[in-house]
């Protein structure tokens, strides 16, 4: 049986619904009624950061997908659950983390996610690590600006990205969890071209029928947009900031091959995101 842990995410939510009908799920989630109706066998109602939970919800567990997401103390969090794995006697866990805990040094989400990497690969749990590059979905939370002011304000420079889609990464978490054969891997998860933001504004500009520009405000001013208009915290802002300083220099440019050869097709790219999300900018 398979514990999936943040189910009601983003990533999480979409791997449940990625999962062949029939896959034996269970899901401990804080708010139950965030999942809808699942197809699943059992929802739990707890918290990953209770032990006490994790205890049930991981009696008679083979697999736990850890997904919980940044927010809190993420790493404690995150420790705590392949604690819990190893007492509870589970055989394996896969794990979604970021792009940048590959990179040395480790910068922004890459730190956190970085250090539960490390406590993971040196349990004696079988691990799977999938770090995805920076989610085509998360353009959307940069969206005012193109509304309002049909600009695309991002500190980026020239710097590419090769973004991918929260769909594909789902779906190769799905395959993943039920096919063994990529177990110990640390599989980085693209999309299959590398692009600069003046080509999604370009991209934004041709959908929306007007000009979009890419700006490029000095990093303070952004991390200062963040926080006022877009209502971060001062250390999610920071970690925003220092992720697109990391961007600007191409530390999310390179594509690789590991999700294509998953899925065995190729990943969604920029038009196939836009076709979805086209709304949010319009």
């Amino acid at each position: 049986m398979i514990l999936l842990l943040g189910a009601t995410g983003q990533v999480g939510a979409a791997t449940l619904a990625s999962l062949p009908s029939g896959a034996p799920v269970r899901i401990l989630a804080r708010r139950p009624e965030a999942l809808g109706a699942p197809a699943v066998a059992e929802v739990m109602a707890g918290s990953a950061n209770s032990a006490a939970d994790l205890a049930r919800a991981m009696a008679g567990i083979g697999t736990v997908f850890l997904s919980t997401g940044d927010a809190g103390d993420a790493v404690g969090r995150e420790t705590g659950v392949i604690a819990a794995a190893e007492r509870a006697g589970v055989r394996r866990i896969v794990r979604i983390s970021a792009l940048t805990a590959e990179l040395r040094p480790r910068v922004s989400f890459g730190v956190a996610h970085g250090a539960i990497d490390d406590r993971l690969r040196a349990s004696p749990l079988t691990s799977v690590i999938l770090r995805p590059s920076f989610f085509f979905q998360s353009l959307a939370l940069f969206a005012d600006p193109v509304r309002a002011l049909g600009c695309l304000l991002l500190p980026v420079r020239e710097g590419r990205i090769a973004f991918v889609d929260i769909t594909d990464v789902a779906a190769a978490a799905a395959r993943v969890l039920i096919d063994h054969s990529h177990d110990g891997g640390v599989l980085t998860l693209t999309g299959s071209h590398a692009y600069n933001m003046d080509e999604v504004s370009a991209a934004l500009s041709r959908r929306l029928g007007r000009k979009v520009l890419h700006i490029n405000p000095p990093l303070p001013v952004f991390r200062l947009m963040l926080r006022t208009a877009g209502g971060m915290s001062p250390e999610l802002a920071g970690k925003v900031g220092s992720l697109m300083l990391a961007c600007k220099r191409n530390a999310e440019a390179d594509v690789r091959p590991d999700l294509e050869r998953l899925l065995g097709r190729a990943p969604l790219g920029l038009e196939a995101y836009l076709d979805k999300a086209i709304m949010a900018f319009r």
